[in-house]
Formats: structure tokens, sequence, C-alpha cells
């Protein structure tokens, strides 16, 4: 059985391709992919980019996924589980 993939095709392009999640002014912009190959490292990146929020006092953290193209079960996961670890931080 082939697990299931969201793709959105009306990504923006500026980084399309990227598997790696890269920080902004404002935000974590996530990889074009989140899947089970680039979990790790994105997993690594975004928890490290709460933290840093947290610890800078932010009020907020917020994930760009506007250059996300393919999402599979365990992206999701990773986002349900940047969410719980947002509202522990209070942020």
């Amino acid at each position: 059985m082939m697990p299931t993939v969201l793709h959105n095709s009306d990504a923006a392009t500026s980084h399309r391709g990227s598997d790696a999640a890269t920080v902004s002014a404002d935000a974590l912009c996530a990889p074009a992919r989140i899947v089970a190959s680039t979990r790790g490292d994105f997993r690594k990146a975004a928890l490290a980019y709460l933290e840093r929020s947290a610890v800078g006092g932010a009020p907020s953290a917020r994930l760009d996924l506007s250059e996300t193209e393919e999402l599979d079960a365990s992206g999701l996961g990773i986002l349900v589980l940047l969410q719980k670890r947002a509202h522990e931080l209070k942020i």
C-alpha cells in the first residue's frame, strides 16, 4: 500500500525542491517536502526554532508552508508535534 501524499501544485517556487527548512525574519519556512525521508532534519530545525522563539520571549511562532508541495503522514505527525510543543512553551 502506498502512503497518502498531499501535493500543493499552487505553491510558490522560490526554493522549490529544497528539503531544508529555513528561517526568515518572521517565520520558519518549511521545506518543499515533509515526508519520511526528510522528517528528521525538519523536526530538529523546527523544534530548535520553537525553543529559540520561547527563549527570546516571542509571543508567537509562525510556520510558513507556502512552498511545501508534498506532505505524508509522518510530516503531518511532525506538524502536530510542533503545535503541541508550541502550546507547552506558551508561544
